[in-house]
């Protein structure tokens, strides 16, 4: 009998929730659900702290149209029959203080927000239309990206990751939900073709509970969401200097509550330098469904990449013939190609009336294959990951909680080479990863002016190395004890216009599997990974949309920092060599200084970002000599951006840069530093036809507009062997000019 009655008790729950309409309010730019929504037209309603309305249908009845008002987005009215299970809200401008940050999981603005943050919107960080994605993201105060070809590239956040010679270290990314790093911690980018990315959002430092306390911090690159295009089809073309030539086809479809994008592309360059040509091509989906309370996706991204790879220069090569190439990779003709395939599936759901999950896996492969002067690497990596998010909303509580399986397959071996094809099996090795990250965020609005919260992440990483040609030899399993990384925050309004935020955070970063090989194979279990705090403080300020400053000063002291020593011309290890103190201030300033002019067709926008750091080893010996108190190489002083654009009638714009970069070390010891560089862009886009199914743009820029020499990467302790010299510089690219089209069929 209590069987019966609990049974029909469900029943009545289930029919229930059936006989009600419910819908979701979603901002257009973030995707995530709106809070506090209100409904006009319609009495009878109820709204969960989950961010569900329901709807009696009885109240629709008769009911001609419904207003959806939200504060700070535009009002919204839908018409019978009232089917729709999601709708989407547009912000009413896009004042940068107002967008909601996702990547810190908070869901707060950006003035609200506990830490530093960084957000940039697509058409603020590609006004240069440079078709690969790095150095673009210089325009962020605090962050530091060098590329010495398409395909080698380094990426900072308030200086770490500026030990890793040819690739991003320390640093976590991910594409929507789909990681861009591996199991070694190396973060590749520089792949993504830029047509896929709506905007960029940044953690700097270890903040990032939910996603793992990475020491440097958490990159987020959202792509454009396919509700904000209209349906149809876009082809775009582009030429340039250097055989640049690119081309791109994309589709896009939503009806109700079902949409697709696909996107296919094709970017080559001869390069500007000897042995420096580069071809990318992508292959993209998208896809998304709306059902009561729950949004089903999936992201498919396929890259295949072939660079060749001319390497750095010495310092007269560099001076008097930066085009050349390093003459060993010029004689081997060096480069570096892969296939790799991402797949994202993601589900979310609303979950009663307080509850709201998100549960995630990810597939990754690839196969790169790289030719050297001194051998030839041939690897393979698979990787497979689940993630679970679930946050429950109570008054002023939001309490999140994640766990995250990483696990891994990496396989490499290397061959000796000889007339460019590889001879004798040197080495190989497989080594399996398991990651296991979980972490708990709680955010607490004491009153509409003080906001508080507070994380604790626990991660545990162990690895299992075989190695393959030697079987005789043990399989070495090794793992670091379990890590809990906390950090606190909080954000206080002191008025309108200006909030005051602090915030303090552990972080770790282990080390690669590179780092923990010793040349003869084996693992160095005395390794430990890097950790450290750090702390901030800052001010944002909105002043009547036409000024928003964002400031905040910094330090961080990393304990076991990993050091990559060159044992040999193509052997690398890695050694704990101590203590280093990063420290300095950022400030970012964004002026609309004729926003004030009613119904104007003209829309001045300035933006500055500038950031200065002064980092320093408090107690590092290397190879028996004593550093300490000298300042850390590969860091520039000082970095200054600017930028003004002009848009005429919303249909052309006009951008001017100027990017100033301080000198900087290159080797630990303080006896080689290379000075300051200025880079300035010119650039103009605009609609030139427009119909109802049809429109043209056009846009043409020049790069390095006034034709500066510089390194666009150095490599910090380049060494020398026998009687070369040290080989420090990549060359930037001299001035360059391009022109482009697109087309959008509607």
């Amino acid at each position: 009998m209590r069987q019966s009655l609990v049974t029909l008790l469900l029943l009545l729950i289930v029919l229930k929730g059936f006989s009600q309409n419910s819908i979701l309010i979603k901002d257009e730019l973030s995707g995530e659900v709106l809070k506090g929504v209100i409904l006009t037209g319609v009495k009878e309603y109820s709204l969960k702290a989950n961010g569900i309305i329901e709807i009696d249908p009885d109240a629709l009845s008769g009911i001609d149209s419904i207003i959806v008002y939200k504060e700070g987005f535009e009002k919204l009215v839908i018409f019978p029959p009232f089917e729709e299970k999601a709708l989407l809200l547009s912000p009413l401008n896009l004042d940068i203080s107002e967008v909601r940050i996702v990547v810190n999981q908070t869901e707060n603005n950006l003035r609200n927000a506990t830490g530093s943050l960084a957000y940039r919107r697509a058409e603020n960080l590609f006004m240069h239309h440079n078709p690969v994605f790095a150095d673009q993201l210089n325009k962020i105060p605090g962050i530091y990206i060098q590329n010495g070809t398409n395909n080698t590239n380094r990426l900072t956040i308030r200086g770490i990751g500026s030990r890793t010679p040819y690739s991003s270290n320390r640093i976590r990314a991910w594409l929507e939900d789909l990681p861009l790093s591996d199991g070694n911690g190396v973060t590749l980018i520089e792949d993504i073709d830029p047509e896929l990315i709506s905007s960029v959002e940044l953690i700097k430092g270890p903040a990032g509970a939910l996603y793992g306390s990475g020491l440097g911090g958490i990159l987020k690159i959202n792509t454009i969401d396919i509700r904000e295009k209209e349906n149809g089809i876009s082809f775009k073309s582009q030429f340039g200097s250097f055989g640049s030539e690119s081309f791109s086809l994309g589709a896009n479809y939503a009806k109700n509550n079902t949409g697709f994008r696909l996107f296919a592309s094709d970017y080559s360059s001869d390069g500007y330098r000897e042995n420096n040509s580069f071809r990318r091509n992508t292959l993209f989906l998208e896809t998304h469904h709306q059902l009561k309370n729950t949004t089903l996706s999936l992201i498919v991204l396929y890259t295949c990449i072939f660079g060749e790879i001319p390497s750095s220069l010495d310092a007269e090569t560099f001076l008097n013939s930066p085009e050349k190439a390093a003459k060993n990779w010029l004689n081997v003709e060096g480069y570096e190609k892969y296939h790799k395939l991402g797949i994202s599936a993601v589900v979310k759901s609303l979950l009663g009336n307080n509850l709201s999950n998100k549960f995630s896996t990810n597939l990754v492969y690839k196969n790169p294959y790289e030719v050297r002067p001194f051998n030839i690497l041939d690897d393979n990596n698979y990787s497979l990951s689940f993630g679970d998010r679930i946050k429950y909303y109570h008054e002023n509580w939001m309490i999140s909680a994640g766990a995250d399986i990483f696990l891994e397959n990496y396989q490499w071996e290397t061959y000796a080479i000889e007339d460019k094809l590889p001879t004798t099996l040197i080495n190989k090795f497989s080594d399996r990863k398991l990651q296991l990250n979980t972490g708990i965020l709680a955010t607490y609005k004491i009153h509409d002016r003080l906001i508080l919260n507070g994380s604790l992440n626990l991660n545990y990483t162990s690895y299992r190395l075989t190695d393959l040609k030697n079987l005789q030899n043990p399989v070495q399993n090794y793992n670091f004890n379990p890590i809990l990384s906390p950090s606190f925050g909080m954000n206080y309004t002191l008025n309108e216009h200006l909030n005051f935020y602090a915030s303090a955070g552990q972080g770790f970063s282990p080390p690669s599997i590179e780092e923990t090989l010793l040349p003869d194979g084996n693992v160095n279990i005395d390794l430990q990974p890097e950790s450290g705090w750090m702390m901030e403080a800052g001010i944002r300020s909105s002043a009547n949309k036409i000024l928003w400053i964002d400031f905040s000063l910094y330090t961080m002291n990393v304990k076991n920092m990993l050091v990559t020593r060159r044992i040999t011309v193509d052997q690398f290890m890695g050694i704990n060599a101590g203590e280093v103190n990063y420290k300095g201030f950022e400030i970012q300033l964004i002026s609309k200084p004729l926003q004030f002019m009613e119904n104007s067709k003209l829309k001045l926008i300035l933006n500055s970002a500038y950031s200065q750091s002064f980092n320093h080893f408090t107690d590092f010996t290397d190879d028996g000599i004593d550093y300490s108190g000298k300042q850390l190489p590969g860091i520039p002083a000082m970095n200054w951006n600017n930028e003004i654009e002009l848009k005429i009638a919303e249909s052309w714009r006009i951008n001017f840069s100027h990017r100033f970069t301080g000198d900087q070390y290159i080797s630990d010891d303080n006896t080689v530093k290379y000075g300051s560089f200025q880079l300035s862009n010119l650039s103009t886009s605009g609609r030139i036809y427009k119909s109802n199914r049809v429109s043209i743009l056009i846009n043409t820029g020049i790069r390095n507009l006034f034709n500066e020499h510089y390194a666009s990467m150095l490599l910090v302790n380049a060494p020398s062997f026998g009687s070369s010299m040290p080989r420090f510089y990549y060359p930037g690219n001299p001035r360059n000019v391009y022109l482009g089209i697109r087309i959008n069929l509607n």
